[in-house]
């Protein structure tokens, strides 16, 4: 039974050598992975899992083991489920499918002392487990991407199928978007008017936008709440909190006071983080000043050549410089996070995402706020100034370097205008073109950039040898699937909010720039909403998803606080610089310079909006959230009474009783032990298999054939020139195998007397061959070569048809000279011992079939199909030379004997024998006995063996 129609529960991608080592250091690296299975598996079955062993996406270097829980030991992580379930108040049943994938992954991860079999990816005596992958959604169910190509069309944005797929997690995530794109919709209809209004910078736009941020907040709260109570998923944070807390201090004697202390311990590692996060902001606004006075200096003030390429120098820098720092950045606050000693995934993420999101608000707000609160205020101060920068420059810059003439050419105060547009074209770039940008990237990039690696990867491995394995026909498709979903990443949904968060900043901190942001963000939101969809449903980006139970979008959630709190402040303040414009000269107030781009007409009236606009902020997120409790559904109701409660807890703990959960089938699986397991992972069939050009090609074998040989892969520091060494003696040594056992198959049907010579093919290839001594053929002192002609050969050619000794060595001798042979048939002594047969007899002998044992019998027309392939041309096994494929090998044997003789220049007519050009002299005794010099020619002599046979 194929392995898929049996429902494996996971798929652990295991570093394993599968092709034996050809040096000391990779045998013993050998022996060590072959430790590590055994204990893995044995650890599985003692954890009550199953397990069988196929090859891995590295053939040669990993192994997938797909493992099947026992139905006792499912149904029994059920019911402690279920109790933590009832003792923290949630009210899920776990019925969903979801749940039984997630209850048996977080078995398979969970710490020992939670009672997990505590196999983590990459982490101590696990390191040699590469990857865990959920035999879910896509892999189990082929419906799942076709559904999801074609909600891509649909106009329904319904996200209750997302729980039962993949989980509360997923599915908050998914309803979040919808939410919040439809409360855009409210803030647009205000953006576009104000647009037709041509009111940009709006003072009553920045408070509108305040109340819609902190609108959308009290209400997503309130939707929240609403689905975890009917998902009765409601407190699954504050319980897996209580776990990570337990497995970090649960060895500890006073488990209440322990989990306390290392709360406090774990706060007070994340508080150190701090300066960390100052030091990098530090650099990242140091290097985004510089690039900005480059920047300023190249499009503002250098009046030069090259100006329009200069100024994308800064632009350049970033880009290059972002990606560095992002990379440097997130390698330390990995570091920080294994030092806060995280228990658990979920709040290991959260961490990681709280980290991760400050640089990116660094990175995406920075520009605009310089923008907005230096270069527009300040930059005017360049215009008096610009003669003492060219005087500086002039001073530090020697008058005969060649750059000198360049870095003077600076703008003259007359010509010198601030840009007024940059702070709208840069919030233009970053609500359209970075959101297209990012798209393309999400979205395209990876469908582009898979084939093109693996087609870079297949180009740099050159000629090596691919190592492949031999699987059965029902399972192969199927595996090749699972191999591939093994090696994608795993999705985060982390990802995916940051980047609505990044977004939900943008409209809420500087929407009264430009009022048809919202507008935009719609649009872009719902290209997410159904790519996202498909993303996760079509197996080319993410492994299966593993469900988390989850009741808030937290860390976001905060996140989004803060950025509609950093609005409130920012957003008014933008519209009271600009809102009267910002191109000088100004008739409103003084509170700037006279040339400033600031417009604002009093100080005092600044002050007030800013705090009136920020304690208003807060004083509607808390209104609203008290307001929205009072409206809560009949769900959260019955779960929040408190007596209702006790009485579950009574009755869970009193009888004892779980849903009636289906176990899953093992039953196929019985047979399975970790025994059998390592039986299975030595006995894969696994060799290698050359793929090459035809010039580098060993033997002039066809690219692509199996040479049947395992080896193990060439390791990395070996060259080209390495490997085509020791394939090629390798295939020395077969051949020298070949050539000794048909060696010894030769000499076991030589006859008495014969000899095994060697000799040489057609195509100048060493072969060998029996060299018969012709002492059965009775002789006369009378030459009977006169008397051979073409009808003895026909009737001789059954013997090389047979396949036997004497067909070996007609085919062998066809280029062989007369000095390769000891004793010539055509030699003066030994034609005096040779009885003469008259040329009737001989024929009459050759069809008698009551010939002696030395005599070659006559062959049927079948013959041949057991001497000869059926199709092709071969190379025959004893000699390398071409043999015909089909049946009637006697006939083919005449004729190419025939030929052979016409074609040497022989021609056998009144006995005289008429030379050809590779024609040799030699002297022989004519039928009157006396000596005489004659032309024998190379053909000939093979006519004359084969009928000598």
């Amino acid at each position: 039974m194929a392995i898929q129609d049996i429902e494996p529960d996971i798929a652990i991608g295991v570093k394993h050598a599968n092709v034996p080592g050809k040096d000391e250091k990779s045998r013993e690296a050998a022996k060590k992975d072959a430790a590590n299975l055994q204990l893995l598996l044995e650890t599985l079955e003692k954890f009550g899992f199953r397990a069988q062993v196929r090859a891995g996406a590295d053939r040669a270097n990993q192994l997938l083991v797909f493992v099947k829980i026992r139905s006792s030991v499912y149904q029994e992580l059920v019911k402690k489920d279920l109790l933590r379930n009832f003792e923290f108040g949630l009210t899920d049943d776990d019925s969903g499918t979801y749940n039984k994938q997630r209850l048996i992954y977080e078995y398979l991860c969970s710490p020992k002392n939670l009672g997990g079999v505590g196999i983590t990816p990459g982490a101590s005596e696990w390191k040699f487990v590469e990857s865990i992958t959920s035999l879910d959604a896509y892999l189990t169910d082929s419906n799942v991407p076709e559904a999801a190509k074609k909600e891509l069309w649909q106009p329904s944005f319904s996200t209750a199928k997302f729980k039962n797929l993949y989980g509360p997690g997923v599915a908050l995530y998914f309803d979040f978007v919808r939410f919040y794109t439809v409360a855009l919709a409210g803030l647009a209809v205000f953006g576009i008017i104000g647009f037709l209004k041509k009111k940009n910078y709006s003072i009553a736009f920045s408070f509108i936008n305040m109340i819609w941020g902190a609108g959308v907040l009290v209400l997503w709260r309130r939707r929240t709440k609403f689905l975890a109570n009917t998902w009765g998923v409601q407190n699954s944070l504050e319980l897996e909190r209580f776990r990570s807390e337990l497995a970090s201090e649960s060895s500890q004697a006073n488990e209440s006071k322990q989990r306390v202390d290392a709360s406090k311990r774990r706060f007070i590692k994340q508080l150190l983080f701090v300066p960390v996060a100052l030091a990098f902001g530090g650099v990242l606004l140091t290097v985004q000043g510089l690039c900005f006075v480059l920047e300023i200096f190249i499009s503002e003030i250098y009046d030069g050549p090259g100006k329009s390429v200069l100024t994308l120098t800064p632009t350049i820098l970033l880009s290059t410089f972002v990606p560095v720092f992002t990379i440097v950045y997130n390698a330390i606050t990995a570091r920080f996070i294994d030092w806060e000693r995280h228990d658990s995934n979920l709040t290991r993420s959260q961490s990681f995402a709280i980290k991760s999101f400050l640089l990116n608000i660094m990175t995406g707000y920075v520009p605009l706020l310089i923008s907005a609160f230096i270069y527009l205020p300040f930059a005017h101060l360049l215009q008096p100034n610009l003669v003492y920068i060219k005087r500086a420059i002039a001073g530090r810059v020697r008058s005969d370097r060649y750059a000198y003439q360049y870095l003077t050419n600076i703008k003259s105060e007359d010509s010198f205008e601030i840009n007024q547009q940059r702070l709208d074209s840069q919030y233009f770039y970053f609500i359209v073109t970075n959101q297209v940008i990012g798209s393309v990237l999400k979205f395209g990039l990876p469908l582009i950039l898979t084939p093109i690696l693996n087609f870079v990867q297949k180009l740099l491995s050159g000629s090596k040898a691919k190592v492949d394995v031999e699987e059965d026909s029902q399972e192969k498709s199927w595996l090749d699937e699972v191999r591939r979903a093994s090696s994608l990443p795993e999705y985060s949904i982390d990802d995916s909010f940051r980047d609505i968060a990044l977004q939900f900043g943008y409209v809420t901190i500087f929407g009264s720039i430009w009022t048809l942001a919202p507008l935009i963000c719609i649009i872009f939101n719902i290209l997410t909403f159904k790519l996202e969809e498909w993303r996760l449903s079509s197996g080319l980006f993410f492994k299966p998803v593993v469900a988390r139970k989850i009741d808030t979008i937290y860390p976001w959630d905060i996140a989004f606080f803060f950025l509609a709190w950093l609005g409130s402040i920012v957003s008014p303040l933008v519209a009271s610089f600009y809102r009267h414009g910002a191109k000088p000269p100004k008739k409103f107030g003084s509170f700037g310079f006279d040339k400033a781009s600031v417009n604002v007409g009093s100080t005092v009236g600044l002050v007030t909006v800013l705090l009136l606009s920020e304690h208003l902020f807060f004083l509607l997120c808390f209104l609203g959230n008290k307001v929205s409790d009072l409206f809560k559904s009949d769900k959260e109701i019955e779960n929040d009474d408190f007596q209702n409660t006790i009485n579950l807890k009574k009755q869970q703990y009193s009888s004892r009783e779980i849903p009636n959960i289906v176990a899953p089938d093992d039953s196929a699986w019985k047979s399975f032990t970790a025994s059998s397991a390592l039986l299975q992972a030595k006995n894969l069939n696994v060799h290698e298999t050359v793929e090459s050009e035809a010039k580098n090609r060993t033997f002039e074998e066809p690219a692509g054939v199996s040479s049947g040989v395992s080896r193990a892969p060439e390791s990395e520091g070996s060259s080209k020139m390495t490997n085509k060494k020791d394939l090629l003696e390798k295939k020395r040594r077969e051949l020298k195998e070949l050539e000794d056992r048909k060696r010894k198959e030769l000499e076991s049907r030589a006859e008495k007397g014969d000899r095994i010579v060697e000799t040489v093919n057609q195509e100048g290839e060493r072969a060998s061959a029996i060299m018969d001594d012709n002492s059965h053929v009775p002789t006369t002192g009378h030459d009977y070569e006169k008397d051979i002609d073409k009808n003895v050969l026909a009737g001789a050619s059954g013997a090389a048809a047979t396949g036997a000794a004497g067909a070996g060595a007609a085919d062998a001798s066809k280029d062989f000279n007369t000095d390769n042979i000891a004793s010539s048939p055509s030699d003066p002594s030994a034609a005096k011992n040779r009885e003469y047969i008259p040329l009737e007899d001989a024929k009459k002998q050759l069809k008698d079939p009551n010939l002696s044992d030395h005599t070659a019998a006559p062959v049927d027309s079948s013959a041949g199909a057991n001497v000869a392939p059926a199709s092709g041309d071969v190379k025959d096994t004893e000699n390398g030379v071409p043999e015909s494929t089909g049946t009637n090998s006697a006939d083919n044997n005449i004729a190419d004997a025939d030929t052979s003789v016409q074609e040497s220049g022989y021609e056998h007519e009144k006995g005289v024998n008429e030379p050809s050009d590779k024609s040799t002299t030699e002297s022989t005794v004519d039928e009157h006995g006396k000596k005489s010099k004659r032309k024998r020619t190379d053909s000939f002599i093979d006519a004359f063996i084969l009928y000598l046979m």
